[in-house]
């Protein structure tokens, strides 16, 4: 996620908002690179998010089912209030996301995200129609020319990177698979992510380094008609 966020292209024009739309709220923790610099040192030494300005301001808006995990990012956690205060712009939409994308598809209102994280498939029961096809020309409807589409793509139970891999072929998209490695000091744990993009001078400039690794073979095509989970089990873990 944080290739997508910090090396997109489109990130260094003046005179734009830089636009992030977020399926799945959770803490809130992309919050944590709007109006900020990013980066960090592996022997723990210094400050790795530091506040950025930027004007016009960066914009994140997040789409979330459960009305609680708003309460609890706003109330118990500081990523939304942090970013709020380094000058950000932070935008909360309520519901399930793919009909509120739809929705504002329907009423005229692409969103032209530079970038759209899709946060959503990390727990035991993943919402199959947030990963068909059709759920993903929804999200392409939604980027920007140029744009990327991050997938968070760990979970300890199923291997939905074959779906994902499979779905880029579909869109005509490039992969990325990047997982990157614990760093105890700053409490990272080891993630996967899947960017999907036909933005050339990302795929061409961004900077090389050790977490890009080749993506498993493509598997078979979700729809709203067809999917199933059982050859996606993790079953020899």
């Amino acid at each position: 996620m944080g290739t997508a966020l910090l090396d997109h292209p489109a990130r260094k024009i003046r005179g734009r908002s830089f636009r992030v739309g977020v399926v799945g709220l959770g803490a809130g923790t992309v919050a944590a690179y709007a109006n900020a610099s990013v980066t960090f040192d592996r022997r723990g030494r210094g400050t790795y998010v530091r506040s950025l300005r930027r004007d016009p301001p960066d914009t994140l808006r997040f789409y979330q089912l459960n009305p609680m995990v708003l309460t609890w990012a706003e109330e118990k956690f500081t990523f939304l209030r942090d970013a709020r205060r380094r000058g950000a712009i932070v935008e909360t939409v309520l519901g399930d996301a793919r009909i509120s994308l739809e929705r504002e598809l329907a009423n005229g209102n692409p969103q032209g995200f530079d970038v759209l994280v899709v946060d959503a498939f990390s727990g035991d029961a993943i919402p199959i129609h947030l990963l068909t096809r059709e759920s993903l020309e929804i999200y392409w409807s939604h980027l920007a020319q140029n744009g990327i589409l991050a997938m968070h793509v760990s979970n300890l139970d199923l291997d939905v990177k074959p779906v994902v891999h499979r779905l880029a072929q579909e869109l005509d998209a490039r992969l990325l698979y990047i997982k990157n490695e614990d760093v105890d000091h700053y409490a990272i744990d080891s993630s996967s992510w899947m960017l999907l993009t036909k933005n050339a001078v990302f795929l061409a400039d961004r900077p090389s380094h050790d977490f890009e690794r080749e993506p498993p073979p493509p598997g078979p095509l979700w729809t709203d008609d067809y999917s199933s989970v059982f050859s996606l089990l993790k079953l020899d873990d």
